[in-house]
């Protein structure tokens, strides 16, 4: 949290992020929904509530949604699904990034709604997302379960969206505006 450029864009609420990094949304095992477009430092601002879980002695695990489906569907052929399902399970606080980039297939759509039934009122989630939360459900080939899934995850979430450029392009090559590495202004 501390190297984040709170100054970039004003749709991010500095005050309301420290009070995440509080962990007290752990202990309610709440979650954490980050929402907006490509570059607006959603990945970023969840690995950095993830590092100050971890700092207050809460497990943590980060992940790519692509990677976590891949792995527990892999588990289908060898028959360690259930170990590979649980080990998303288990910790305090489970960060998944850059959810709902394609719709899901049926496998998938399972698996994600076996995570969020598992960690409901049992853990914390923070999930990033490039899509606004309306368009989740039709990414799922049953839509009671994209709903269902959708209702637990969302119960119990501070939901926020970011709004805004990229600050990719903010720090790109060539642009004049202040790059990585130099003090904030």
């Amino acid at each position: 949290m501390e190297g984040f450029d709170w100054t970039f864009n004003a749709t991010i609420s500095e005050s309301q992020f420290w009070d995440l990094a509080a962990c007290h949304f752990i202990e309610r095992k709440e979650h954490i929904l980050i929402l907006g477009q490509v570059g607006t430092g959603k990945t970023h601002l969840a690995q950095a509530l993830g590092h100050a879980a971890c700092r207050k002695g809460f497990t943590t695990m980060f992940v790519k949604a692509k990677k976590m489906l891949k792995n527990i569907h892999a588990g289908r052929a060898d028959e360690t699904r259930e170990k590979r399902l649980r080990s998303y399970v288990i910790p305090d606080v489970l960060i998944i990034d850059d959810f709902a980039l394609r719709a899901l297939t049926h496998d998938q759509a399972d698996d994600f709604y076996d995570i969020v039934t598992e960690r409901h009122l049992a853990g914390s989630m923070i999930v990033t997302s490039n899509r606004d939360l309306k368009e989740w459900v039709q990414l799922f080939p049953d839509p009671v379960l994209g709903n269902s899934a959708m209702d637990r995850l969302a119960h119990n979430a501070h939901q926020i969206q970011i709004k805004g450029p990229s600050y990719r392009k903010h720090v790109g090559p060539g642009n004049t505006q202040r790059k990585e590495g130099e003090p904030k202004k």
